[in-house]
C-alpha cells in the first residue's frame, strides 16, 4: 500500500482519490445495502460498482509495470505477498469463525483459486484473490520473459490455460471482466498502449457499451466487460489530465493507504454493529452504518495497516542488519586469511 511518489509520477496522488472513492463505492453502498434491507434495482448500479472494480484493477496493472518488468519476480511476488496475504488469510478464517464463510469457500479463498472455480460466496472477498491471481500472472509473465524461447513459452501457456478450460474446468467470467483492464494498465504503464487513440477508442466505444448494457444485449459477461473497460479507462485518463496538486492531496493520501483494509474489515465492521444495535427503519440503517460503521472501518484499517506494516519493516530492518554483521565477519576472517 505504500506508493513511492517522485516528480516524474507526482500525478499518483490523483489515483489515491480514484482508489479511495471506487472503494468506498463498493463498501460504503453496494456491500452496505444488504445490511439496511434494502437492495432495489441493482442492476445498474452492478454496472457502477463492476466498473470501480474495474478501475482497481487497471490500476494495479498500472503501479505494477509502472517501474518496467521486476528483475527478480521471485522478490515481487515475495514483497507483495508479504504486505498484504496474512492480513487477508486472517480475515478469511474471522469471516469462517463467526459463520460469514463455510470451510468450502475458507479452503478456496486460501488458496487463491477463485480463478478456476469462480468468486466464494457471499461476494466480499473474492476480488482480492483476483488480484492476486493477476499479481502471479504477472510474475510468471515476466519470469519468462528472460528466456530466448519466451513467444514458444507463452504459446505453451496460452495452450495449457485453454486445455484447462476446455477440458478440465471452464474459468470464470471475472477473467474477462477484469483481466482486461489489468492488461491495459499494464500497457498503459510500459507506453506500448498510444493514450490518444486509446482514449478516442474507449470514447467512441463506451455509449455503444452503455447501450448494449441498458438493453440487455450479447451475452452478459460481454456487456459487462465493454462497460468496464471503456468507462474505467476513460475517468483514469480523465483524472491523470486534470489534477492538480492540492492540500487534501495528504488527507487522501492517508485514506487510500487505508482501502485495503476498508475492504477487508467492512463487513466484520458491519456485523458487529448489527449484532450490537441496529436502528429501525431504512434511512437510520444508512446513517447508522455511514457514519458509525464507515467510520470504525476506516480507523480499524489505519490502526491494524498500520500495525502491521511496522511489524514487517521491523522484521526486515532486522534481517538486514543480521546480513550485514554477517558480511563484515565474513569480510574479517576473509582478510584475517
Amino acid at each position: 500500500m505504500n506508493i513511492a511518489r517522485s516528480k516524474a509520477n507526482a500525478w499518483f496522488n490523483q489515483l489515491d482519490y480514484l482508489r479511495f472513492f471506487a472503494v468506498l463505492w463498493v463498501v460504503g453502498y453496494w456491500h452496505l445495502a444488504g445490511f439496511v434491507t434494502h437492495q432495489g434495482d441493482r442492476y445498474w448500479l452492478s454496472g457502477i460498482t463492476q466498473t470501480g472494480l474495474g478501475l482497481l484493477t487497471l490500476m494495479s496493472g498500472y503501479l505494477a509495470h509502472r517501474k518496467g518488468w521486476p528483475a527478480s519476480s521471485g522478490r515481487l511476488l515475495f514483497q507483495r505477498f508479504v504486505r498484504l496475504y496474512p492480513l487477508f488469510a486472517i480475515t478469511v478464517i474471522l469471516y469462517y469463525v463467526l459463520g460469514v464463510y463455510k470451510i468450502d469457500a475458507l479452503w478456496k479463498m486460501l488458496s487463491l483459486l477463485v480463478v478456476a472455480y469462480g468468486p466464494a460466496y457471499p461476494l466480499t472477498l473474492w476480488f482480492l484473490v483476483m488480484l492476486f491471481n493477476f499479481d502471479i500472472g504477472y510474475a510468471f509473465v515476466a519470469w519468462l520473459r528472460r528466456f530466448r524461447l519466451r513467444w514458444f513459452f507463452y504459446a505453451c501457456l496460452a495452450a495449457g490455460i485453454a486445455a484447462w478450460a476446455v477440458f478440465v474446468r471452464p474459468f470464470h467470467d471475472v477473467i474477462l471482466e477484469y483481466g482486461t483492464p489489468f492488461v491495459i494498465g499494464v500497457l498503459l504503464a510500459s507506453g506500448r498502449l498510444n493514450k490518444k487513440y486509446a482514449t478516442i477508442a474507449a470514447a467512441v466505444v463506451l455509449p455503444v457499451a452503455v447501450y448494449l448494457f441498458n438493453q440487455k444485449l450479447l451475452w452478459k459477461q460481454a456487456r459487462y466487460t465493454f462497460l468496464i473497460v471503456s468507462l474505467s479507462f476513460l475517468v483514469f485518463v480523465i483524472a491523470q489530465a486534470v489534477h492538480r496538486p492540492n492540500r487534501v492531496d495528504k488527507v487522501f493520501r492517508w485514506l487510500a493507504y487505508c482501502t485495503f483494509g476498508m475492504y477487508l474489515f467492512h463487513r466484520l465492521v458491519y456485523i458487529g454493529l448489527k449484532d450490537l444495535w441496529m436502528p429501525h427503519g431504512r434511512n437510520a440503517g444508512y446513517a447508522y452504518l455511514w457514519t458509525v460503521g464507515i467510520g470504525l472501518t476506516i480507523l480499524a484499517s489505519w490502526v491494524v495497516q498500520t500495525g502491521y506494516d511496522r511489524l514487517v519493516d521491523g522484521v526486515r530492518s532486522a534481517w538486514q542488519r543480521r546480513q550485514g554483521r554477517l558480511a563484515l565477519r565474513s569480510s574479517a576472517a576473509n582478510g584475517g586469511v
